[in-house]
């Protein structure tokens, strides 16, 4: 009984050893880049998923994802996405003159904010709302201070999305000139070469993956792409236009399939998400104006 029970073991393990190596070396082959066809046909199918969506997405107040979609407009110069923006910033935005948030939208103003209005928020946010306002007391906050030092995410080693969250922070600090410049152009030097090793080393097309492709492109460091990544991203796109945050595995009979998720493997569906999907987006319109 032992003795099956351990070649039975033994077998699972080399079969996931096997299956990782498989996905692992499929995720770093060599291939020839994205054609600037591609491209444009996953960033029309893109903008087309958030016309589809126009009134659900607009529910969502979710600044970050907006900034994305800022970006995405800005970059391409596209109506569309300049009309959806400009609708949301105008609904959420418009009556909150004095929102910090406003200054993730925009570089040049300044917002009065206390500490305790931001407490209750997610270190990362905490560091966005830091970055965007660089006001001298929050600089001084130790949740806040400590999330400067490149090696902030080693306490969290099984956070996906911790150090492109933290590089999202220094990158906003660094748009801003905020802070030590020397210093935070220095961490994300660092965060941008760790972001690259996660790329490497964690093949699952999921969300986080998304996001470590885009931060790349957005803090300047498409030379650390490899055209694989691109390419998945772009095969990535599903048929309704948009990215889903999990990827199926296998269907199964019922509500549920098997698919991969954040923290590995679960049941559920994998549907296209505004927050997969606002990233997919803004990666193609990058691709779109370095081409």
């Amino acid at each position: 009984m032992v003795k099956r029970f351990l070649a039975a073991f033994v077998a699972l393990v080399i079969l996931v050893v096997g299956v990782y190596s498989w996905q692992t070396w499929r995720n770093n082959r060599d291939v020839s880049p994205v054609e600037r066809q591609q491209i444009l046909a996953s960033f029309e199918a893109a903008v087309g998923w958030f016309e589809d969506n126009r009134e659900k997405i607009l529910q969502t107040d979710n600044p970050a994802l907006w900034w994305m979609v800022q970006q995405a407009a800005n970059l391409t110069g596209d109506a569309r996405l300049l009309e959806l923006f400009d609708s949301y910033h105008e609904r959420y935005m418009g009556a909150q003159r004095r929102s910090y948030w406003r200054l993730l939208f925009n570089k040049n103003g300044w917002v009065p904010v206390h500490y305790e209005q931001i407490e209750s928020l997610d270190d990362y946010q905490q560091l966005f709302i830091y970055a965007v306002t660089c006001d001298s007391d929050l600089a001084n906050v130790a949740l806040i201070s400590a999330q400067l030092d490149p090696s902030w995410c080693d306490a969290y080693p099984f956070s996906p999305s911790c150090v492109t969250h933290q590089l999202v922070g220094l990158h906003l600090m660094q748009e801003r000139k905020c802070g030590d410049v020397a210093q935070t152009r220095a961490a994300i030097e660092i965060l941008q070469m760790r972001v690259r090793d996660q790329l490497v080393w964690d093949p699952r097309l999921l969300d986080p993956y998304l996001q470590r492709v885009l931060m790349l492109l957005q803090t300047g460091a498409a030379e650390l792409i490899k055209p694989v990544w691109l390419r998945r991203v772009a095969d990535g796109i599903q048929e309704d236009g948009g990215w889903p945050p999990t990827r199926l595995i296998m269907d199964l009979p019922g509500k549920n399939d098997l698919i991969f998720t954040r923290n590995f493997i679960g049941l559920g569906r994998s549907k296209s998400s505004f927050h997969t999907t606002a990233q997919g987006l803004l990666i193609m319109a990058h691709l779109l104006g370095n081409q």
